[in-house]
This record gives C-alpha cells, structure tokens and sequence, in this order.
C-alpha cells in the first residue's frame, strides 16, 4: 500500500487543492499507525501539527480503503475552518438563513477525497468502493443528491459556489 501512497501523493493532492479550493502548506504530514484509532479507525490532529492516526487492527488496512484513509485525513489540512470549501458553506448557509449544517463538510469531503482516489487507481488498473460507502459513513447525508452535485462539481461541470447552494437546497 506505501508504493502505492507515493505513487498517487502528487495527483490526488493536486486535485484535492482544485475541489477543496486551498492550497497545501509546506508542511510534512506525520502518520502513526497503532493497534486503536478511536471508534472509526483514523483520526487527525491538526495542533500543535499535523499528525494522522490510522488503527493497524483495521481489517482496511490491507485493502485500498487504507490508501483514501490516508488521504481523506491527510485532507483535513485542506478542508480545515478556513478553507474556501467549508466557508463557503457556512456563509451561503447564513445568507440563505440555514442553520449551518455542521457536517456537510465532512460528508462533502468523504466523497470528494474518495472519489478522487478512486479515479487515480482505476488510471493504475485497480478497483476501489468509496470508504463512505464501504463503512456506511455519514448514511443520512449519503443521498443521491448530495453525490449528483458533488459529481458535477467533482467533474469540473460547476463552480464552488453553484455546488455548496445545490447541497445547501437539501437544508432548506
């Protein structure tokens, strides 16, 4: 799986900068693997620095879910308060008098994160189900409209903008 991690690194980041609209700090990501990493199996720090927590005993770990798992945390220095992404929905949230929806972030960021690894691998050959899917992660906001418009936005079809007021529809 670590060959497989550096061979993808450059192209999944660069389109993980693209959708979540931040760029990646100079900064190295540290990624401890230990017996227990809470109850979903991976977790990050991002203080005093970035620091991803992945559970060995995860039967994922030997599956291409570990290669998103990795990338999905490592995700969170771009998805993190002060990105474009997760701004643009809080404030189109305010604007729109939504309450803000606390994990359309995360949820958005699941999909996109997965579904760019899941693009990388298919250019080398191998088969990937989503984590969200595979886990049954964030189930109540997994519907078929969230993923048609993080899919066009995923595709290049629409701007940031257009996508977070789609998602922001499903709150109104």
């Amino acid at each position: 799986q670590i060959i497989w991690i550096k061979d993808l690194e450059e192209g999944v980041i660069k389109d993980l900068v693209r959708l979540s609209g931040k760029e990646w700090p100079d900064t190295k990501v540290r990624v401890d693997l230990t017996a227990y990493a809470n109850y979903a199996g991976a977790y990050t720090v991002s203080r005093p620095a970035m620091n991803i927590t992945i559970s060995s005993l995860d039967p994922t770990v030997e599956t291409s879910l570990f290669i998103e798992t990795i990338f999905h945390e490592g995700t969170h220095l771009l998805f993190s308060m002060d990105s474009p992404f997760r701004s643009s929905i809080f404030f189109l949230s305010k604007e729109l008098d939504i309450e803000f929806p606390r994990n359309l972030w995360h949820v958005s960021q699941f999909y996109l994160s997965g579904r760019v690894v899941q693009d990388h691998l298919s250019e080398k050959g191998e088969k990937h189900m989503l984590l969200m899917d595979r886990k049954n992660i964030f189930s109540d906001f997994n519907t078929p409209a969230l993923r048609s418009s993080l899919e066009r936005y995923y595709q290049g079809e629409v701007d940031m903008e257009t996508t977070v007021r789609s998602l922001l529809d499903g709150y109104k």
